[in-house]
């Protein structure tokens, strides 16, 4: 068996199979010593009675239901009426879909055997193995198999006045997804770790903007190269969909946020004053980040006396009154707003980000 493809968006498993089959037929028994010794012979296949089997979800590539090769059926009988069959083709299988976990997804496809011309009665299904041979099996580059069943049942409907018997192999198929996180994954994160960069880009310089955008064209278009290598439901959409676009939302947020800086920016060219609850706030955000310390005019005299002229300095620490010899209290400007509000985005946005890497690490680790 080789696994050649799986369409996740057909759920369609393309395989190479060798299928062997055996069957008594009690007309095709002979003793050896009477025919010169022979042991073993091969017939073609048309000559003889075969078994209608179909596989129900899929078959051979080119005729739906099929399961024999007619371009490759050997067939050998045995003295005691044995006869064996062994074919091989390209198949195709039904799976079940599940892309919920992408790239961390399994898949289950099941080939269903059965004869729809007989009875259980006159004809029984059994299996040499519960399992696939895979002695033969050539691994694949993207999917490995992690799983393997068998089952033995019955098939009636209300319509079929018959029991049908039945076989099922059970495959599970685990995608291989180191390739789409080198190719896919990591550059879009480190496109959204460098983003946060742009917090340290002066609002003044005149390239934060441009950066910001740059980046976010950059990741609109690895964002766009990635859909066509996710698969493409409706149901089951991939998890990794939404971690997608929550980091689309953040780099659009943070273009958005670089031209407000840049904006906010500018109203201190226009001497235009801060607000006097934004200074409230700026000024606790600076207290708690920093020790306060009390600044002292140039003209007061310190020598004479340092004691009276810094309790004149404390007391005066929260005047508004701006002339010489008095303790001047520190004004606040838009720069100073702009900072905090940058360190408040810059941390965030960090810890989303940090979420986002911490969340993939975990759904690679619970589909091992």
């Amino acid at each position: 068996m080789t696994i050649e493809s799986l369409d996740l968006t057909k759920g369609e498993l393309l395989t190479i199979m060798y299928i062997q089959l055996s069957w008594i037929d009690e007309f095709l028994m002979w003793n050896p010593f009477e025919y010169g010794g022979i042991t073993k012979l091969s017939v073609p296949y048309e000559k003889l009675w075969i078994p209608p089997l179909s596989q129900s979800n899929g078959a051979m590539k080119e005729k739906s239901g099929q399961i024999i090769n007619p371009g490759f059926a050997p067939v050998f009988v045995l003295p005691n009426g044995m006869v064996l069959l062994v074919t091989t083709g390209y198949y195709v299988t039904k799976c079940d879909i599940d892309t919920s976990l992408y790239p961390f997804d399994s898949h289950t496809c099941t080939f269903y055997f059965f004869s729809a011309l007989n009875d259980v009665t006159e004809m029984e299904l059994n299996s040499h193995t519960s399992d696939f041979a895979f002695g033969l099996l050539q691994q694949n580059d993207a999917w490995r198999h992690t799983k393997t069943d068998f089952k033995k049942g019955t098939y009636s409907a209300e319509n079929i006045v018959y029991t049908l018997g039945s076989l099922e192999f059970i495959i599970t198929l685990k995608r291989r997804p180191i390739f789409e996180i080198i190719n896919v994954f990591l550059p879009i994160l480190l496109l959204t770790v460098l983003n946060l960069a742009a917090n340290f880009v002066p609002v003044n310089s005149g390239e934060r903007l441009s950066f910001s955008i740059t980046l976010y064209l950059s990741f609109v278009f690895i964002t766009s190269a990635m859909v066509d290598e996710m698969p493409h439901v409706a149901n089951n959409i991939a998890f990794s969909s939404y971690i997608m676009l929550s980091l689309n939302v953040l780099n659009t947020a943070s273009v958005l946020w670089s031209v407000f800086m840049v904006r906010m920016a500018t109203w201190e060219n226009k001497m235009t004053p801060v607000p006097i609850s934004l200074q409230k706030v700026v000024r606790f955000c600076q207290n708690i980040g920093s020790t306060t310390t009390t600044k002292v005019h140039p003209k007061i005299n310190t020598t004479d006396d340092d004691s009276d002229a810094i309790s004149t300095a404390k007391g005066l620490e929260n005047s508004d009154i701006y002339d010489e010899g008095i303790v001047e209290k520190e004004s606040i400007l838009w720069s100073d707003a702009v900072k905090l509000f940058d360190k408040i985005y810059f941390t965030a946005t960090t810890i989303l980000v940090t979420c986002v890497i911490s969340v993939m690490v975990c759904l690679w680790h619970l589909s091992e």
